[in-house]
């Protein structure tokens, strides 16, 4: 009967998870974003672009013109069917024009563009080499009019081709390996165009640099040793940040979620200083880091935390404490992305739990309680006040009762499954010691009489060698039971 009663429970748990399950994909409508990066462009003075993945797998970009309060409604860019939560990259090298980049879902790169008068062009394959669907592709202005773009390929080497030119056609930088699907970054060289700083983590935790010559397309690959105790993971992205004195600061978290900087000078000429540091907060490895210049000497650094929230640090010749930003939870690891519009003032986008891309008006300084909203929706002024409203009421902001919701939620489901592994624990107890005590007696009720000095006559009928082994043996899979249902974190 019990175990009749236990199945039952079972079914009706199986089938509260699956409307779960249904509710939640239901809900992840397309033109919404997943935890993928969106990329942010400004194509000319006022204007902002925006460009990230739905979970329908299609491309979507929304833009935001001078005097505008707030984004304009989504698009879809083409027919080109990319990866569950891809990321998304743009450039403007030219004023009014932009140029994008994704991994299909078919493994090729593709690119598209925006011409001066807002049409997008057909999307394009990439010549050359192929990679993992999601794959992010890292496009720099290296010179006036060009773009560059960097990848890590299938095979795990580092790729790169130029758009317009005749070094079109992709090429593996073959002295050079990383992990498929992980991260190239690439900034240009100080005061020289046709030259870039190119960053990979390697397979060996080590971060390498690389400075590429356009011109002939080569470039020696140079160890700055590893962050932190031990090292960072292969193909985690390393963020590069150049102030306007052309000093370059690094930084990249290490595989004890903690993230390290280092540093190189242009004047005095200086190679890279060892890692230090940044802090005690600890974020997801994969999360990548986004910095933007405040002021000549300033950097602002934006990650996702452990946590979920986005975290905030100033450097201005040392780091100021991480403090969050806001009250708003991210998917795990979501990428933050900005630009900036004026000395102290930025827009800020990220991934929230709702699944949603929302966006934040930051000015450096003022309190960190300011509300973030989606894009499409009215913005909400910074007012120094914490506030706390619903997700989609009103003014569609986008706070910590979201995330408490779904913690309710995925709380209440894991309590639901431990709850059905304690009882079976239990009717599994009961089951082993009712047929252990049955034995026993049956066992007791076969014995030969015991002489005075208490051994059996006959020897191969030893209640106490059967009682130790039927103990024995329940003691065995309990133990096994009991680590099925410890469960392990959910998040999301």
């Amino acid at each position: 009967m019990a175990r009749i009663t236990l199945l039952k429970f079972v079914s009706l748990v199986a089938l509260a998870l699956q409307k779960v399950s249904a509710s939640t994909a239901a809900s992840f409508l397309p033109g919404t974003a997943c935890s993928g990066q969106t990329a942010v462009v400004s194509r000319s003075s006022g204007h902002v672009d925006i460009f990230f993945s739905g979970s329908d797998g299609r491309v979507y970009t929304a833009s935001q013109g001078p005097g505008d309060t707030h984004f304009g409604a989504s698009n879809v860019i083409g027919n080109i069917q990319v990866a569950f939560c891809s990321s998304v990259s743009a450039i403007s090298a030219a004023a009014d024009k932009i140029d994008i980049f994704v991994t299909g879902a078919d493994t090729f790169v593709y690119t598209a563009s925006r011409d001066s008068d807002g049409s997008y062009s057909a999307w394009t394959q990439l010549a050359g080499g192929t990679a993992s669907p999601g794959t992010t592709i890292t496009p720099v202005s290296a010179s006036s009019g060009n773009v560059q773009v960097f990848w890590a390929g299938t095979d795990g080497y580092v790729y790169e081709a130029e758009l317009r030119s005749s070094n079109s056609t992709a090429i593996a930088l073959t002295s050079g390996s990383i992990g498929a699907g992980g991260q190239i970054t690439a900034i240009p060289r100080f005061n020289n165009p046709s030259t870039a700083d190119v960053f990979i983590c390697g397979g060996n935790a080590h971060v390498y640099h690389m400075l590429f010559e356009t011109s002939d397309r080569t470039g020696t690959w140079t160890d700055i040793s590893y962050p932190g105790a031990h090292g960072c993971d292969g193909g985690n992205p390393v963020t590069p940040i150049m102030l306007p004195n052309g000093d370059l600061h690094l930084f990249v978290t290490d595989q004890d979620n903690n993230i390290y900087t280092a540093v190189r000078t242009q004047s005095p000429a200086v190679d890279f200083s060892g890692w230090t540091k940044t802090g005690n907060l600890v974020v997801p490895r994969q999360a990548p880091i986004f910095g933007i210049v405040s002021k000549p000497n300033t950097i602002e650094l934006y990650v996702t935390a452990q946590d979920s929230l986005v975290y905030l640090s100033t450097w201005n010749g040392g780091f100021s404490p991480w403090t969050a930003l806001g009250n708003v939870y991210t998917m795990p690891a979501a990428s933050i992305s900005g630009i900036s519009t004026g000395d102290t003032t930025f827009q800020l986008f990220a991934t929230t739990l709702d699944k949603n891309v929302s966006t934040i008006n930051w000015n450096v300084g003022q309190s960190l309680s300011c509300d973030w909203w989606h894009v499409g929706a009215s913005p909400i002024a910074c007012t120094g006040k914490a506030s706390d409203p619903v997700v989609g009421s009103g003014n569609s902001s986008v706070s910590k009762s979201s995330a408490n919701g779904l913690s309710i939620g995925v709380g209440f489901i894991i309590g639901m499954i431990i709850g059905v592994g304690i009882t079976a624990a239990v009717v599994f107890f009961l089951h082993r010691r009712q047929k252990a005590q049955l034995e026993k007696k049956a066992s007791l009720d076969t014995l030969p009489s015991m002489p005075p000095w208490g051994h059996p006559t006959d020897t191969h009928h030893n209640p106490v060698e059967m009682d130790s082994k039927s103990d024995g043996q329940w003691k065995g899979d309990s133990t096994e039971h009991l680590s099925e249902v410890s469960g392990t974190p959910v998040h999301r």
